[in-house]
């Protein structure tokens, strides 16, 4: 008998230990078609990184004094002088920011014109003090672009960059520095996951010289003095958190932040980072019998579809990023992709046993795009649908498409920065009062629209993610 029971025990073990590997085996098999959590359509920002290594280089050729020199308005005050403010506290400014928006990390200010030089007690507050020290004479913004700081610091940091410079390159090959900056930064290649973010600020300052690398200067003296105010430009790059991080800290603390409120400045942004998601901007239509509110306790849209054809639509504009001119924004090339989850029925959120993200192809199934096609409208057909009720979870993913078109030079964002490399030369040659390009004593980038277009141009070679969209839809 106790022979028996033996046996019965073994058997009761083996038993088990194969109802322990077989449940095991179910929850592995079943761990893999888990519903992803959806994200919060309100998250907070990325948070910029708590130690940061930022390297500030500084244009160090001889046009830049120009922007140095103390200058009068027509009753003989003092003009506010924006490049003198941020050489002055720059040093301070990023060595010591403010302790509630500090980093931890190393800051190294730097010069360049065709290589890179230190700056005198790692401060550009010298610069300002020693103009004879601006004397490159020639200039390759790719430099410091394309330089890799060595060391620990920067090998355990994320980097940030800072150039200020009057994008005046030697050749007028303004696009050159401009592919270096997109390849480097904003590229799908450099930055699959749109991670990275280009900030460029321009800004109107006092000038009082002539500017030795105009186009054309070459070709006979430049005339002095034919422009009293010239843009310079503050570029950001690095992880798009530090970069706003960094541009927001330049604002407050050198002057720069005045220049935006007095209209002497205007940023652009450059960034494949998606913005947060958003669903405010949803409207319901078509001629099917539907409701809509929100999912409880999360600004989720939850619309119950009985019957008929339900239209969603968002309002097809990108509102500006904190005052920034999103380029990449435009409304001409946006598109929605759709993605569908369908949790169990009646089951908003699903549970460990339900499919994954399923990829929808356009057109395939109830979803579509609107008739008349609308850029950024979906139909739902609830006759495609099963006939049992069943919950879905919906992603539409807004995008711009690759770029078709350029930016136009005359627009307003560009206008007051901009001037074609042919009128520039013009400029160079011929006295303010005869020249028909000439306004205000006013100076101009030559070719800024071709470094900016040279920019979206590369960093639209494939789709860039604008932002994302998440709807409850009950199928009744």
């Amino acid at each position: 008998m106790s022979n028996e029971r033996g046996q019965s025990g073994v058997v009761i073990v083996l038993g088990g230990i194969v109802l322990l590997i077989a449940g095991l085996v179910y929850v592995l098999t079943h761990k893999t078609q888990a519903v992803p959590p959806i994200p919060n359509p309100d998250p907070d920002p990325p948070k910029a990184s708590d130690s940061t290594t930022i390297n500030f280089y500084l244009d160090g050729s001889g046009s830049i004094k120009h922007f140095l020199t103390t200058t009068v308005d027509a009753d003989g005050h003092p003009l506010k002088n924006y490049m003198k403010e941020l050489l002055d506290k720059a040093g301070t400014t990023l060595s010591n920011p403010p302790s509630e928006v500090g980093w931890k990390g190393k800051v190294n200010f730097l010069k360049f014109g065709t290589k890179i030089d230190p700056i005198p007690d790692n401060d550009p507050h010298t610069m300002s003090l020693h103009p004879e020290d601006f004397n490159a004479g020639n200039t390759s913004i790719e430099v410091p672009i394309l330089d890799q700081r060595q060391g620990e610091e920067v090998e355990r940091n994320p980097e940030v960059k800072i150039i200020v410079t009057d994008l005046y390159e030697n050749g007028g090959r303004i696009e050159f520095p401009a592919k270096a900056l997109a390849s480097n930064y904003l590229s799908s290649e450099k930055d699959p996951n749109g991670r990275n973010a280009v900030d460029i600020l321009a800004v109107r300052n006092p000038f009082d010289g002539q500017v030795q690398d105009l186009p054309g200067s070459a070709k006979g003296a430049v005339i002095r003095n034919a422009a009293n105010t010239m843009p310079f430009y503050v570029i950001v790059a690095g992880p798009t958190a530090d970069v706003r991080h960094v541009m927001s800290v330049l604002l407050s603390g050198t002057g720069l932040a005045d220049a935006k409120k007095n209209d002497s400045a205007t940023e652009f942004l450059f960034t494949r980072t998606p913005l947060p998601h958003r669903t405010d901007e949803m409207k319901l239509g078509g001629s099917g019998h539907f409701s809509g509110g929100d999912f409880p306790g999360r600004k989720i849209p939850l619309i119950s579809l009985q019957s008929g054809t339900m239209e969603m639509r968002w309002d097809n504009s990108v509102k500006p990023s904190e005052g920034a001119v999103n380029l990449y924004g435009r409304q001409d090339n946006q598109q929605l992709r759709t993605t569908v989850l369908m949790p169990p029925v009646n089951t908003p959120g699903g549970s460990s046993d339900s499919p994954a993200w399923v990829e929808l192809p356009d057109g395939s199934n109830a979803i579509d795009d609107c008739t008349p096609a609308d850029l950024l409208c979906k139909s739902i057909d609830r006759s495609k649908l099963p006939k049992e009720p069943r919950t879905y979870i919906l992603r539409f993913d807004r995008v711009v498409k690759e770029r078709t078109t350029a930016l136009d030079p005359d627009s307003p964002d560009l206008h007051k920065w901009n001037i074609e490399e042919a009128d520039a030369e013009v400029i160079s040659h011929t006295p303010p009062n005869k020249n028909p390009h000439f306004e205000n004593m006013r100076g101009l980038t030559p070719d800024l629209s071709k470094f900016l277009n040279a920019l979206e141009g590369q960093m639209f070679r494939s789709p860039v993610p604008v932002t994302s969209y998440y709807v409850y839809l009950q199928a009744n």
